[in-house]
């Protein structure tokens, strides 16, 4: 799976992200409930995820470092 992640707590504003992705696969909303949502695919057989990352190293680098705790890796 191939998804856009925008990771935010209002919600709001992450409905309105996923409906301007549509139909692309997209999540928006907080760290914690993407890694609930990675493993409700892996347990319907996804076993990989594939995160593109925002443009500019910083965004890149602040967007991993959320993510990894939540679904248990290093940064």
């Amino acid at each position: 799976v191939q998804a856009l992640v925008h990771l935010t707590d209002d919600s709001e504003e992450s409905a309105a992200f996923v409906e301007r992705n549509a139909p692309r696969a997209a999540f928006a909303g907080p760290p914690g409930a993407f890694a609930e949502l990675v493993e409700r695919w892996s347990e319907v057989g996804v076993d990989e995820v594939i995160v593109p990352l925002p443009p500019g190293v910083d965004k890149s680098i602040e967007l991993l470092e959320r993510l990894a705790p939540a679904l248990g890796t290093s940064g």
